[in-house]
């Protein structure tokens, strides 16, 4: 994986990434995206262990609908 965005923390390889969303669960190896109004995420969280998908019909990021199910699952 190769760093992109000008930060070493950030890596993105065959339709991957490796990062942190801050104020999140930690690091990720996934995807996201979407389109106006869809947002989308499947990442696999390896202080969990878990993976983890989420679709949502909003503007935040993908990541703020995956650290919810996260901690929700986690009974926090």
């Amino acid at each position: 994986m190769a760093p992109i965005f000008d930060d070493p923390a950030l890596r993105y390889g065959r339709g991957m990434m490796l990062y942190e969303a801050a104020g999140g669960p930690g690091l990720m190896v996934g995807h996201s995206g979407g389109a106006p109004g869809f947002r989308a995420i499947v990442a696999y969280l390896p202080a969990e262990p878990a993976f983890v998908a989420v679709m949502i019909n909003d503007e935040r990021p993908a990541e703020a609908g995956l650290w919810a199910l996260v901690q929700a699952a986690r009974g926090a």
